[in-house]
């Protein structure tokens, strides 16, 4: 068989082989390939769905425990008789006259699975108002509860008729709930409060809100807790639809607390407050004109004082109201046609109230008028905040420093003041209380000197304000490309301690025990030289600077573990151990100190030749 056929027919049995052969590859490895990708396609699928059910199962334990903390006691004789008390106080401080009031029959009260609910049912006698405000009360309180049903009768289609209620107030008890030993937290006011007191001091603050705001209530009113401080608040007087009363020493105070949908609730309220489901709308409106603000703006010493007068409830059949000055301070008059009242304030005015009295009419001529009286404060002028340092702000790049920006109040607390960062670089932040500013600039930047606006505002009524432009100096940071590199043993001065500076390639500093080594904002004395590191006193702080490592990642040790000699150790060849691994940590950037010194040999000299003409050993790190 010649060469060409032997050749043929190797192929045509090649083609042969692979025609029969085709089933069997395919059988043994592609089949057993696409059927493990089917079974990694749906385990992935499987896994996504137990993600999913994961991450509901994460929301649904959210959810109960957000549930946990408003749910009524876990314990039913103490959640029964509070709820009870709760809704009781709650029907009689918006006005409902009770009929009765008790637990509600049926399937309440029995425990299905993981709570119980408790119903209360009321029937009471109320108006539309009165209702209303129950309403809007019941659901703003942050509590896990219900009205289950509500039922009401009135028995007129005119005027504001006394309705019959019957509601069903339900609340849960969760089984795994945190025990109440109230239903709210409850203190006791430490001293009186008039009826126009602005601060309470409390007997207790424990479970209370840390932070404010919150609202709580004292016999029938409802005060806002705006400001703290121990146990001393600062209150809003008479919110939520009630007056400010005097309250004396040992008056109970209760936390309210809202429930996050509190104002879509509130709308529903409002709405059934204005629009009555019983009667027709009344078409006689009734006036009862005043002026439109009783709270005039302050008056200051020096300066010109105006107000611009306006009513409010005012029918307009009356025309447009005209203004009068009855009475009032020394040069004050309105202003022509414009309803303004202007006062040149003099330099001496007494401070303190000044009353004014003021009398607005219409066509019908003054006798139909109104009049009232306000009351003007006068009050020295508020200087501004004054900044105490122009010094350049220094920061290091690729590093977090921080800053505080000194500032004071000439007429005020300067724990008071507030501050802003008008203008800086990216990332740059300023502590809104402190005036301390922090920065990390990023290591793309490059060294750089510019200008910040910094703004500090009083808290006074007429707050005044000062912006300062604060020079800036940006540069690298030396500290992070300081390093040690070597010893030198010997000499007159004793062990010295070799430093180099990777970022500029400098000649190294040499440095002893005693001396005062400035890098960047790094200031240390230098108190001891070992074999490894050396200790370093920086902020009445000891450090350990080991060999082959940045400035920066120097660690603080026990400044008991200074040794007596500065330089124990440096030459015994003892190890050193202050308290820490001081064996150097190889550093990529740099393959050894002699290079980085450019200097291959173990001896040298002095490169002061004042120091005299003996040699000294040097011993570089490995």
């Amino acid at each position: 068989m010649q060469k060409r056929e032997k050749i043929l027919a190797g192929g045509l049995a090649a083609i042969v082989a692979v025609w029969w052969g085709q089933p069997f590859v395919e059988n043994t490895f592609f089949r057993p390939l696409q059927q493990l990708q089917a079974k990694e396609a749906s385990l992935m699928d499987e896994l996504e769905l137990k993600n999913a059910a994961e991450l509901d199962l994460v929301r649904k334990k959210y959810q109960y425990s957000q549930w946990q903390t408003r749910s009524l006691s876990p314990q039913l004789s103490e959640a029964r008789a509070q709820y009870l008390e709760w809704i009781t106080n709650l029907s009689q401080l918006s006005g409902l006259q009770l009929q009765t009031i008790d637990f509600a029959t049926g399937r309440f009260g029995n425990t299905v699975g993981t709570y119980t609910p408790i119903a209360i049912k009321v029937d009471a006698k109320a108006t539309l108002q009165e209702l209303a405000l129950f309403l809007e009360r019941f659901h703003s309180v942050d509590l896990l509860h219900r009205i289950q049903s509500l039922r009401v009768e009135s028995p007129s289609t005119e005027g504001d008729p006394e309705l019959a209620v019957t509601l069903i107030a339900e609340g849960i008890s969760l089984t795994s709930a945190p025990s109440r030993e109230r239903l709210f937290p409850r203190t006791e006011l430490f001293e009186p409060l008039e009826q126009g007191g602005k601060t309470i001091k409390v007997k207790s603050v424990a479970r209370f809100p840390e932070e404010a705001p919150f609202r709580i209530r004292i016999g029938d009113e409802f005060l806002n807790v705006t400001e703290l401080e121990g146990d001393t608040w600062t209150v809003q007087r008479g919110v939520g639809r009630t007056f400010a009363e005097a309250h004396l020493t040992d008056a109970q105070v209760e936390l309210f607390p809202f429930h996050p949908e509190y104002e879509s609730d509130r709308k529903d309220s409002i709405a059934l407050w204005t629009n009555s489901l019983f009667t027709k709308p009344a078409p006689e409106i009734k006036y009862e004109p005043q002026l439109a603000s009783n709270d005039p703006p302050a008056a200051i010493r020096g300066r010109s004082w105006t107000w611009d007068l306006d009513v409010k409830s005012w029918n307009p059949e009356w025309g447009t109201p005209r203004f009068e000055l009855l009475s009032g301070p020394e040069g004050m008059g309105l202003v022509g046609r414009r309803n303004e009242l202007r006062w040149r304030v003099p330099d001496q005015a007494e401070l303190g109230v000044h009353p004014v009295q003021i009398l607005a009419w219409g066509m019908a001529g003054r006798d139909a008028g109104f009049q009232q009286e306000v009351n003007i404060r006068v009050r020295d002028p508020n200087r501004r905040p004054q900044f105490q340092t122009s010094e350049p702000l220094q920061f290091y790049i690729g590093r977090e420093s921080s800053v505080t920006i000194p500032a004071n109040d000439p007429d005020g607390d300067p724990s008071q003041l507030r501050f802003s960062l008008e203008e800086g670089p990216e990332g740059m932040t300023i502590n809104e209380r402190t005036g301390e500013i922090k920065w990390t600039p990023s290591d793309s930047l490059a060294a750089a000197r510019f200008e910040i606006a910094v703004k500090v505002t009083d808290s006074d009524d007429l707050p005044e304000s000062a912006t300062a432009r604060i020079p800036v100096i940006l540069e690298e940071d030396s500290a992070k490309y300081a390093y040690l590199t070597g010893l030198v043993a010997g000499g007159r001065g004793g062990t010295r301690a070799m430093i180099y500076d990777r970022a500029t390639g400098q000649p190294s500093r040499v440095v002893q025990v005693g001396d005062r080594l400035k890098i960047a904002d790094f200031d240390m004395i230098i108190k001891s030289i070992q074999r490894r590191f050396v200790l370093v006193e920086r902020n009445n702080q000891l450090y350990q600077w080991s060999f082959e490592q940045p400035l920066v990642k120097m660690t603080p040790v026990s400044n008991s573990l200074l040794p007596e000699d500065g330089n124990a150790g440096a030459e015994s060849g003892e190890d050193d151990k202050p308290g820490v691994d001081s064996r150097p940590v190889p550093d990529p950037d740099v393959q050894n100190a002699a290079e980085a010194e450019k200097s291959p040999t173990t001896s040298t000299r002095f490169p002061d030749e004042s120091r005299g003409p003996e040699t000294a050993a040097v011993s570089l790190t490995d």
